[in-house]
């Protein structure tokens, strides 16, 4: 009695170079992990360069303060914007600091009279304060002009005793 089935053979032509295929789909698969981690590799850095220009910013608006609070009553609007003491002093400071020929500050100092509390002898004392507001803007090295600049704004309020 005869079989009537055949001998089974594998076919190896239609398996020929499945190993490389999957290989290269492997390869491929892995460079696309590859490239996305140095995508976001690159947005790290450009965050922390921000970050370190926000700080700087922060600085500057802080030690401009601390300057208005040691000057006396007749200099403190010189440190306005377009006014000598800001182009002598705060300019410099903010093209050391920031991205030269890309940052700018806004200073607005306005004064006001005010009477708060009463002396030994039940008048008021009258005291002289500036509202200060200080808004610093820059944009990196390497941004388009066409992008908002960054910001970083502070205000506060400085009260001279008599």
């Amino acid at each position: 009695m005869k079989s009537s089935f055949k001998k089974f053979t594998p076919v190896k032509h239609s398996q020929r170079g499945i190993m490389l295929l999957e290989g290269l789909i492997a390869i491929l698969i892995f460079s696309f992990g590859i490239l996305a981690l140095v995508g976001m590799q690159a947005i790290t850095v450009n965050h922390s360069g921000q970050t370190g220009y926000r700080l700087e910013a922060s600085f500057l608006a802080n030690k401009l303060i601390g300057k208005l609070w040691a000057e006396t009553n007749a200099r403190i609007t010189l440190y306005e914007n377009t006014k000598s003491e800001y182009i002598s002093w705060f300019q410099p400071e903010l093209d050391a600091h920031l991205p030269r020929n890309r940052s700018s500050a806004t200073v607005t100092i306005t004064p006001f009279a005010a009477t708060t509390g009463i002396n030994d002898f039940g008048a008021p004392i009258a005291v002289t304060g500036y509202n200060v507001n200080i808004q610093i803007q820059w944009r990196g090295p390497n941004e388009d002009i066409s992008v908002p600049a960054h910001s970083y704004a502070v205000t506060t309020t400085i009260v001279r005793n008599p």
